[in-house]
């Protein structure tokens, strides 16, 4: 006889289900139930009448057995220990802070013998004097030592090929949309390092055509934070007192205008008399908002650069990085440049004759200020502009040429009545330099037929290619020392590696503004200058030319050493301070006050 199956009762069977697998089910036929529990037993925010947990740490069982008895059940006494005060929490009650680095005391900044005697170690022995043993060395983070001193071309090359390996990989995983967002990102980046494309780009071009600000002791800092880093390391100013600003005022690219991934403005850039109205409305309320600001104009075009300068250098303290900046850095390197070329030659440093090969805004601004070298030695402006040739894209420029942009008016050449130059090696051949500066972005201008021209003119050439980057710059280190059989003097705007030529090692200068543009910006902030004038950017080039020590000077350098930056800005900080105090225009009665060895103790304080 087949057995019957009971079934139980259909409100018992989810009760059967719950509870059956783990604990004794209740008695049948019984009234008794377990008693009602809450899906979770831990509950938010409880009364305030519940017991507060106690100290030792507790374990939480998620569904307990439904006849264990709740903890939030109980009752405590008042006076039971359980019962904690209500009283504020204190530092020690606080846990930690979860970064390990927070916990530390800051380091010690270290020395620049510091630095270099890591980057020694580090490339004698890169095995024995690991990150974390130079770390612990001289009291600093392993972080700090890879940035100051990098590994070793090779090894440097194969982490960089197992990188890009690994990218490649992860690339060819990538979707359709997401590749074109890199190649997109990657165009913009072309345009990004290209100034001849900055007018046309409109706000593509953001890193770079921006504006530099300081109030007081804030830079507000547009360009990227590469710029800032210089800076921070150039000047001290510190880096948690940056803020970009960017003047967008549209672009008159038809592509871009019609670009949906086009991030500006989408109109067509104002006329002139609209972006002036501009500009002077954006000048007065920043100067109404930061009333003891400094401005630096960035990357305007060539227009712009001039007539934005002179409208406004005599109402705010303004300054022009590319004008006034390049051509303070320029003058001071040719100034040690003529100074060797004359004790070479024995030839009088007022008979030096400069040719500009560009003559944009960097190149007549230069042009301009290297008016100050021949001046100071007791030549009128009109004798000294009679020792500065200029070219542009159409030759040399002379007076007669139709259509002449307003700026180059100034060096085009009324002596010459002879058929368009437009060669250079004609243009080397008919001026005789003794220096030939290039501004022109033109990479490889300076040709072999050119170098040696100079170099059979000149005992001791003077060569500035001062394009950037390097594939811009119009001739070579390398070549410029072959082609001269090592005679040449250069400096570029781009760094260059020593070359080894029969036998001897050659360090090429730069020309970086760098020398200048943080200590010009240093000075007038802490002298509280009411206007930037002309001699205090001379000082400041006077100042670079003469902060060279014995071991530079020995090496034939027109530069010092970058590694000596913070010294060097120092130094200009303080003949811009001193020269806004002999042109009256200064306001820091303190500064006036100390003798030069204390104020550059002073300024040197107040670097960050």
């Amino acid at each position: 006889m087949m057995m019957q199956i009971r079934r139980l009762p259909v409100f018992i069977q989810p009760l059967s289900r719950a509870y059956a697998p783990k604990w004794p089910r209740p008695k049948p036929r019984t009234s008794e139930r377990p008693p009602y529990r809450a899906p979770d037993p831990l509950i938010n925010n409880p009364a305030a009448t519940v017991t507060a947990l106690p100290d030792q740490n507790l374990t939480f069982i998620h569904r307990p057995p439904p006849t264990a008895p709740s903890p939030l059940s109980y009752t405590t006494n008042p006076v039971s220990p359980l019962l904690r005060p209500p009283t504020q929490p204190t530092s020690s009650a606080l846990p930690p802070l979860s970064r390990p680095s927070a916990n530390k005391p800051p380091l010690e900044p270290l020395a620049p013998e510091q630095i270099t005697e890591i980057r020694r170690l580090r490339r004698s022995n890169p095995t024995k004097w690991t990150r974390g043993r130079l770390a612990e060395k001289f009291g600093c983070t392993q972080h700090f030592v890879g940035l100051v001193a990098a590994t070793k071309k090779p090894m440097r090359k194969k982490l960089v090929q197992r990188r890009d390996e690994e990218h490649n990989a992860n690339r060819a995983k990538w979707s359709e949309k997401k590749s074109l967002v890199a190649a997109i990102s990657q165009k913009r980046r072309q345009y990004w390092f290209s100034h001849s494309w900055l007018g046309r780009s409109g706000a593509n071009g953001l890193p770079v055509g921006l504006f530099l600000f300081f109030v007081n002791y804030i830079l507000l800092n547009p360009l990227t934070d590469q710029h800032r880093d210089l800076y921070v390391a150039g000047a001290g100013i510190r880096p948690y007192s940056t803020l970009p600003i960017c003047l967008d005022v549209g672009t008159s690219t038809a592509k871009f205008l019609e670009d949906k991934l086009y991030i500006g403005v989408r109109q067509k850039r104002p006329n002139c008399q609209e972006m002036d109205d501009f500009m002077e409305e954006f000048m007065s309320a920043m100067s109404e908002v930061f009333p003891e600001l400094v401005v630096q104009f960035e990357d305007f075009s060539t227009d712009n650069a001039f007539k934005y300068l002179d409208v406004f250098r005599s109402r705010y303290r303004v300054f022009n990085d590319d004008i006034q900046g390049t051509g303070a850095v320029v003058l001071s390197g040719f100034t040690n440049a003529a100074r060797l070329s004359s004790a070479a030659s024995g030839l009088s440093l007022t008979d030096h004759k400069i040719l500009f090969f560009g003559a944009g805004s960097s190149g007549i601004g230069v042009a301009k200020q290297l008016l100050s070298f021949f001046t100071h030695m007791g030549m009128s402006v009109k004798e000294a502009k009679q020792r500065i040739y200029t070219v542009d894209s159409k030759g040399l420029i002379t007076a007669d040429r139709k259509g002449l942009q307003e700026h180059k008016r100034f060096f085009a050449r009324t002596d010459y009545q002879g058929p368009p130059l437009t060669n250079l090696t004609d243009i080397v051949r008919y001026v005789n330099p003794t220096a030939l500066l290039g501004l022109s972005t033109i990479g490889g201008a300076f040709t072999e037929d050119v170098v040696k021209l100079m170099a059979a003119k000149n005992e001791r050439p003077i060569i500035f290619p001062l394009s950037n980057p390097v594939s811009k710059c119009e001739v070579t280190f390398e070549d410029a020392i072959k082609w001269t059989e090592g005679r040449v003097i250069f400096a570029s705007g781009s760094p260059y590696k020593p070359v080894i030529y029969r036998g001897n090692e050659y360090e090429a200068g730069q020309g970086n503004n760098l020398y200048i543009f943080p200590g010009v910006g240093f000075g007038s902030i802490l002298s509280k200058a009411k206007y930037i004038t002309d001699n205090m950017v001379e000082a400041a080039a006077n100042a670079l030319s003469t902060s060279l020590n014995e071991n530079e000077k020995g090496g034939e350098l027109v530069y010092p050493r970058l590694d000596r930056i913070r010294d060097i800005s120092a130094e200009v900080a303080l003949a811009v301070a001193r020269q806004a105090q002999n042109d009256g225009v200064d306001n820091n009665l303190v500064l006036r006050s100390l003798h030069d060895k204390d104020a550059l103790k002073y300024i040197k304080g107040k670097m960050w």
